[in-house]
């Protein structure tokens, strides 16, 4: 078995992805750190790795029992693909922790605005291997993944629309002042 854990940066995909790893017994793959190690980098855009997604999607396609974690997990061809969420005000004030830069941190609230990694785990998976869930609390994100996992359960997998409608007005507005 093998889980995606995916979102835009900041969302929390590695708090989650170490709880989930810890409570099913699998493996935890931080994946930016396994293409830094194999010397799967191929350059740097806008401050951040650029990795050969090829070499990193043939060698994890040899692992098995593990949680991946990563921004473009979801291109690695799981059984799950968990796309974790965070209203735009919650993720700016956990960005802008992390000193991101202005330009950085506009790209990715207008990301998660648009459901740019939603969108994209769906152009590469089945939707019944797709799971939307808002992540305010990652213990109980942990648990709903550890359930959905335990249980095969794919009655909260994606369904044709979003859980989360972040492209609204209001966040429109105060994003043009950031």
């Amino acid at each position: 078995m093998r889980i995606s854990v995916t979102g835009t940066p900041g969302v929390g995909k590695t708090t989650v992805s170490k709880l989930v790893a810890q409570k099913l017994g699998l493996l935890y793959v931080d994946v930016g750190g396994f293409a830094r190690k194999k010397g799967f980098i191929v350059g740097r855009e806008g401050g951040s790795d650029v990795v050969d997604e090829k070499k990193v999607k043939v060698r994890l396609s040899r692992m098995d029992d593990c949680v991946l974690d990563w921004h473009y997990s979801e291109t690695l061809g799981t059984d799950y693909v968990c796309v974790l969420r965070l209203p735009p005000l919650l993720l700016l004030k956990r960005l802008s922790k992390k000193r991101y830069s202005k330009r950085k941190l506009k790209e990715n609230l207008m990301a998660e605005m648009l459901d740019v990694c939603l969108v994209s785990a769906l152009m590469r998976n089945p939707s019944r291997n797709v799971f939307e869930m808002l992540n305010k609390d990652s213990h109980k994100t942990t648990l709903q993944i550890v359930r959905i996992v335990r249980n095969d359960d794919r009655r909260k997998s994606f369904k044709g629309r979003s859980i989360c409608n972040f492209l609204t007005i209001k966040n429109l507005e105060w994003f043009l002042d950031v």
